[in-house]
């Protein structure tokens, strides 16, 4: 929990009001212990004043611990990047579509049954940081591929990374699962002669991707 926004602070524990740093951070009772640790201040990143600087206790105001979590994601939006250290993001194409079924000949028939190619799945993308492409789909009557799994760590830009800034907003797309396949004809004779009178099944949709994030 944030330290107050305005009011008095302390260093040292105060039991529940809310308003010791030590209680927040849990580097003890010397400010100089506090210097050039980094923080969350209004939901962006912070570092407080390194050694040879000032630190009055004013700068404290709305700031917290940085503390872990994680979050997962099934559906293109848009979100705030929490403050952290390191973070960790996955992202996972969207699987390929199955191949439509196999149709059949009968009644002397010689046309050809088989069904037609799954789409590929689609790109999942955190902003421009990490990208996984769609797995291919499937050929006639065959499952599609699954989607390509791709995970990077970055450290926070106030701490000298490439990460994405705490606090800015990021894209999430979600690439779609692959269509499936056209399924087969069916040949048989009707009215005197052959023709694909029917189809079997179309194949199946492929799974959509995700993105999953998780933070220091």
């Amino acid at each position: 929990m944030a330290l107050p926004a305005s009011g008095y602070l302390q260093l040292g524990t105060d039991g529940a009001t809310g308003r010791s740093i030590n209680s927040e951070f849990g580097y003890g009772n010397d400010m100089a212990s506090y210097q050039g640790v980094f923080a969350g201040k209004g939901g962006l990143a912070y570092q407080f004043p390194v050694a040879g600087n000032s630190l009055a206790m004013d700068l404290f105001y709305d700031t917290s611990k940085i503390t872990g979590g994680s979050a997962s994601y099934g559906s293109s939006q848009t979100i705030v990047v929490p403050v952290y250290n390191t973070i960790t993001i996955t992202c996972v194409g969207g699987t390929g579509g199955s191949g439509g079924n196999t149709g059949y000949n009968l009644d002397g028939c010689t046309g050809s049954p088989a069904g037609g190619s799954g789409s590929p799945g689609g790109t999942t993308s955190f902003g421009g940081y990490v990208a996984a492409g769609g797995g291919a789909g499937g050929g006639p009557a065959s499952g599609g591929s699954a989607g390509s799994t791709v995970t990077q760590t970055y450290t926070n830009p106030i701490q000298g990374g490439s990460g994405p800034p705490s606090g800015g907003s990021i894209a999430i797309t979600i690439g779609a699962g692959g269509g499936g396949g056209t399924g087969g004809c069916q040949y048989y004779q009707l009215y005197g002669y052959c023709n694909c009178w029917n189809r079997a099944g179309n194949g199946a949709t492929g799974g959509s991707g995700s993105v999953s994030i998780s933070w220091t």
